[in-house]
Order: C-alpha cells, then structure tokens, then sequence
C-alpha cells in the first residue's frame, strides 16, 4: 500500500489576507456542493468465480486537522469556510473472487486507487493555541493513495 501527499503552492494564506470579521455572521458565507456518482458493477464468469469493479466521489465538508507535536495531542474539527475548502476523494476499486467448498471459503484479491485534493495539515512551526485565524495555520495538499488486498 501506498500513500503520498504533495503540498500545493497557493496555502498557507497569511493573517493579511483575512478582511473584516463578525462574530455571528447573518446569512451564508460560503456554500459548497458536489455530485458523489457512485457505481459498482458484478460479472459473474462462472457460479464460483465472479469480478467487481466500483467507482466513488467522496467530499468531506468538516475535516479533523491533528497535531501530535505539542505537549498534549489534540485534534480540531475543521468545517469547511471561505479559506478552508472541502476535501475531494476519487475511488477506484478492482476485484476477484473466487468461492470453494460449497460457498464456504471466499478467496479475493482487490485491488484500490485514490486520488484527493485539499488535504488538509498544519503547517511546519504553526501556531495553533488560541489562534482566532486557524486557517492561517493550515495548507492544503494532493494525495495519492493505492494498494492490493488479499
């Protein structure tokens, strides 16, 4: 298995570009959307041998931003704002399976990719205790994930 992430060169946004603040905002500040088709499809070659294949779009619109290097870890939950955008999965899976024994025992072998963007992480010396403008602390980054399971 296999995972990378690569930081994209726009973030980290600085404490200069936030302008104005409201405590109690009236009305929506930022609206986020996003089709998540979702398909899987099931040939079966034989009654014991079948394969799969499968497609998701995921968007997570509240992210956990952890940080373990301060003297206690703590996580922080994140909704997603005008600064801090919402996170992008695509998910590709591939299998086959193979029954024996009357159904008894399954054996499989499938194979996954992901690619996601806006990743979030703080970044290197952030200062996060509080800290009215997290987003200044965070930046965003691409990942790549795949691998095989048996």
């Amino acid at each position: 298995m296999r995972y990378s992430l690569s930081i994209q060169s726009q973030w980290p946004i600085s404490a200069n570009e936030i302008s104005g603040e409201t405590p109690f905002p009236k009305g929506k500040i930022k609206s986020y959307s996003g089709l998540e088709p979702r398909f899987s499809l099931r040939q079966n070659l034989n009654p014991t041998l079948s394969i799969k294949l499968s497609y998701a779009r995921l968007f997570q619109y509240i992210q956990s931003v952890s940080n373990t290097f301060g003297p206690t870890p703590i996580d922080l939950w994140q909704l997603s704002t005008t600064y801090i955008p919402p996170q992008r999965s695509d998910n590709f899976s591939f299998g086959v399976f193979k029954n024996k024994a009357d159904n008894s025992w399954e054996y499989s072998i499938d194979a996954f990719y992901r690619t996601s963007v806006n990743q979030v992480e703080y970044r290197d010396f952030a200062q996060i205790f509080l800290n009215p403008h997290m987003e200044t602390e965070l930046v965003f980054g691409k990942g790549e994930a795949y691998g095989v399971e048996f």
